[in-house]
């Protein structure tokens, strides 16, 4: 009876080490962009955000409304967003695999 308790603990330690990991490498992936679109509207590079956001994407801004990715550009363009800095705090990340 101990071995059988010892085996079932033993394989449950190891399945969900292996799920655990297994996410590992999409969470540092999309950690990483996350974090190039932050250094994208620190530095006002438009150019980069193209390529990380969609330009259907609309934002709720701190104005109370909501704009789309052509507006952000004109605003970044213009000063209206320039921020001396920008954090971002990801408290749970789920990732499903269709």
């Amino acid at each position: 009876m101990k071995k059988m308790r010892l085996l079932a603990l033993s394989a449950f330690f190891v399945l969900t080490s292996q799920l655990s990991f297994a996410q590992q490498p999409d969470d540092v992936a999309i950690r990483a962009i996350e974090n190039d679109e932050r250094e994208a509207i620190l530095k006002g590079d438009t150019a980069t955000l193209l390529k990380l956001l969609s330009p259907h994407v609309v934002v709720h801004n701190p104005e109370n409304t909501i704009i789309t990715f052509d507006k952000i550009t004109q605003r970044i363009r213009s000063g209206k967003i320039d921020y001396s800095s920008l954090e971002r705090v990801i408290e749970n990340m789920l990732l499903l695999k269709i």
